[in-house]
């Protein structure tokens, strides 16, 4: 059921609140902040109510009223007893497929224009999908493993390797590169190796996207063989797994994966590269090397506090208050600098 029940213990007032399942169906996902709820008002009618910043604006209100409305279906928002009755309704199941194959890839918002490189045995159709956005340059290239790849400004590689399991064929690429070629095995072996190296000096960071329903549409491996290749990659090989429904899906997902990863620079271990030689990079340097520090936050505490004998000497308080600490990494900060061994 999209809603549940709450009244108020002294007015005895019955308010029907939205389920944050049915709020981030709707798009909204800061659930701790939002709430949306009807409430009964004179002659039966139900009155719908907002609480929130992202219903900051009466225009929101009123997209969110109608997606309601039409996530609704038959049901009568502006009846008390109809939205009573769905109380014992179960959801509506999404068509969540479906859903991904609107994605609109041109509406993420870049801040940084993006390179992706493309294996030249990769079909047209995801490569055409991601050229559509105006910040995303897309060129093809013999690749030694993978089929998408990503280099940050600091020489960090994302590669991305795409299997598709959508059942139209024989065998789904996954299987094939298990059973025929063992190509997934050998292209993971590089990937792990290259990222055992990272700390010195030859930073990868491994994706494989399984594109369709990979139990479903497997004919020749069982669900537990499937499992254990998925295991394996994961846990063995430490390679990050994403499902998608199909190719449009996938193209979304290599977008925010690429934009992410040249957004969030990979932080090396201290000895993974040259160590500075001079004073302020130093500084930059040993900052980084505490824990959850990246080189953007390192550069932030030493711009607000000046020197690092001033940063050991702040209090918790005011090393949250700059910008990519938080309580959490102020805590780390003063028992890693000032807690006793």
């Amino acid at each position: 059921m999209p809603l549940s029940s709450w009244i108020h213990p002294k007015s005895k007032t019955e308010r029907l609140y939205l389920k944050s399942e049915t709020l981030e169906s709707l798009g909204v996902t800061n659930h701790d902040d939002s709430k949306v709820w009807f409430e009964e008002s004179p002659g039966g009618a139900a009155t719908i109510h907002f609480r929130g910043s992202a219903f900051a604006h009466q225009d929101t209100q009123d997209d969110i009223a109608a997606s309601i409305t039409k996530f609704l279906h038959s049901t009568d928002t502006d009846s008390w007893q109809s939205l009573k009755q769905l109380l014992s309704t179960p959801m509506p199941q999404a068509d969540r497929g479906g859903e991904a194959g609107l994605l609109d890839l041109t509406t993420i918002k870049l801040k940084h224009q993006l390179k992706i490189i493309v294996s030249t045995k990769e079909y047209k159709l995801i490569p055409q999908l991601l050229s559509k956005h105006p910040m995303i340059t897309v060129s093809r290239a013999d690749l030694p493993v993978g089929d998408y790849e990503v280099v940050d400004g600091q020489g960090n590689k994302l590669i991305v390797l795409r299997k598709r399991c959508d059942g139209k064929s024989d065998a789904t690429d996954f299987e094939v590169s298990i059973q025929s070629t063992g190509q997934v095995f050998d292209e993971s072996e590089k990937l792990s190796f290259w990222q055992s190296e990272t700390d010195r000096g030859c930073p990868v960071t491994p994706v494989i996207i399984l594109e369709g329903d990979v139990h479903r549409n497997s004919r020749h491996l069982l669900v537990q063989q499937v499992d254990g290749a998925i295991s394996f990659l994961a846990a063995g090989q430490r390679i990050s797994i994403i499902p998608t429904y199909h190719a449009t899906h996938s193209a979304n997902v290599i977008a925010r994966l690429a934009a992410t990863f040249v957004g969030r620079p990979l932080q090396r271990k201290p000895g993974s590269e040259k160590k500075p030689d001079n004073l302020s990079a130093q500084r930059r340097y040993m900052m980084q090397s505490l824990p959850g520090i990246s080189t953007i936050t390192a550069g932030a505490l030493l711009e607000t506090f000046g020197t690092i004998e001033a940063i050991v000497k702040a209090p918790e308080s005011e090393l949250k208050g700059v910008k990519g600490v938080g309580p959490m990494r102020a805590r780390i900060i003063k028992r890693v600098l000032c807690g006793e061994l």
